[in-house]
């Protein structure tokens, strides 16, 4: 019986130590994901509540059809790249993919401007400045979830 009990003993011990360490690495993933969102938030909220829909709203085409407003809108976008340099040291991916939407979208809006744009394509340009937007916004959504 002693034989017994000594190996339930040894089987409890074993499996209170291994939940133990679970439980430190689930505490400190859960850590890094809370730190990251809170970075995230203080880079990026003013970006994503205020400065990006505001100067979107700002993007338009004149009576000469066209496109005006792109510049406050690219000082945004570039504003945030560097505002992002911190990533670029701590999540290089996280960065690299962040700043290769900002290029895209900022390259998007500047091969718009200074030509002139039938009306019937303004919303396709629209759409596709939104979509490009609605990337950003989801990246940065996924840092702040996942860490």
């Amino acid at each position: 019986m002693e034989v017994g009990a000594l190996v339930l003993s040894i089987v409890s011990l074993i499996a209170t130590v291994l939940i133990a360490i679970w439980q430190i690495c689930i505490t400190i993933k859960i850590n890094k994901i809370n730190l990251n969102s809170n970075i995230c938030e203080k880079i990026f909220d003013k970006y994503l509540i205020e400065d990006i829909p505001f100067n979107r709203r700002k993007l338009k085409f004149d009576c000469n059809e066209v496109l005006t407003g792109w510049d406050s809108f690219n000082k945004i976008l570039v504003d945030m790249k560097r505002d992002s340099l911190y990533f670029k040291y701590n999540d290089e991916f996280f960065y690299n993919k962040l700043t290769n939407c900002l290029t895209e979208l900022e390259d998007y809006i500047t091969s718009q401007i200074n030509k002139r744009i039938d009306s019937t394509e303004h919303s396709k340009i629209f759409d596709e400045i939104d979509e490009k937007i609605k990337n950003i916004y989801s990246i940065i959504d996924l840092k702040k979830i996942k860490g």
